[in-house]
């Protein structure tokens, strides 16, 4: 699963799998059409049945440029 995620370049910071279901956190959150790209893939490559997704919040205060 890890090749999987590296190959299509995932910002995730760990992955797991227990019993066919993956549980994969993310850096930063994906859109939907993403994680269901990546949920064929594992299905697929993998043979996994469920991908779990767990986003981690980065603590950012927000800067003048982002609020412009």
């Amino acid at each position: 699963l890890d090749s999987i995620l590296t190959g299509l370049g995932v910002p995730y910071n760990s992955c797991s799998v227990k019993e066919k279901n993956a549980m994969i956190v993310l850096n930063q959150d994906m859109p939907v059409d993403y994680k269901k790209l990546i949920d064929e893939k594992a299905k697929e490559l993998v043979g996994i049945n469920k991908v779990s997704y767990i986003t981690k919040k980065k603590e950012e205060k927000p800067t003048s440029e982002q609020q412009k």
